[in-house]
């Protein structure tokens, strides 16, 4: 822009930034000459880092449906579970969590269980990482854990999960909302027929 009037405010604008200066006293003494902020994105990475590892503290966690109703025994997938923990402990520096009942009896019988399945492997310093807890993740509420689920099993399964919350009809299975859904076809899915 060369108009008249767009000169006449740059050359104020400059002319009063350079007469103001820096107010901030002796404070501007302190930042180096030519010194940047930090990178864009440096702070989110920090936030992003941080629900990662919070992520994989809850791979260690051991909730009420991976037990055998209201026993110390694991439910199958409880049971895989603990393989695959048995696999990584050594590894990582999480403890194991197991998921309060209220009971306390039970609750020291269901670690001792979990001890004793990550000792067989020879994971010597099983006794002090498996704790108590209330884990840090949260539950899902609502329409969110269809969605959820499906996902996963879509990912788990080699399917595929565009559809919106809802559940599907006989060959819809869940999401079957706007984008098709996942599962489709007798048999094809989670939900199908």
């Amino acid at each position: 822009m060369n108009s008249p009037i767009f000169n006449t405010l740059l050359a104020v604008a400059t002319f009063t930034t350079l007469l103001v200066g820096c107010h901030h006293g002796e404070h501007c003494k302190d930042i180096p000459h030519g010194a940047i902020p930090q990178p864009v994105g440096t702070y989110v990475c920090q936030w992003q880092r941080e629900q990662m590892s919070r992520a994989e503290a809850d791979d260690f966690v051991i909730y009420h449906y991976e037990w055998l109703r209201e026993t110390d025994q694991f439910s199958p997938f409880g049971g895989q579970h603990m393989l695959r923990i048995a696999e990584r402990l050594p590894h990582e520096p999480f403890n194991v969590v197991v998921s309060p009942s209220g009971e306390l009896g039970l609750d020291q019988a269901r670690v001792q269980a979990a001890i004793g399945l990550l000792a067989e492997p020879g994971i010597e310093d099983a006794h002090p990482r498996v704790t108590i807890g209330v884990p840090v993740g949260e539950g899902l509420y609502g329409q969110e854990a269809p969605a959820a689920t499906a996902a996963l099993l879509g990912n788990q399964r080699g399917g595929r999960n565009t559809g919106n919350f809802g559940f599907g009809g006989r060959q819809g299975g869940f999401g079957g909302g706007f984008g098709g859904g996942f599962g489709g076809g007798v048999g094809g899915g989670f939900g199908s027929f």
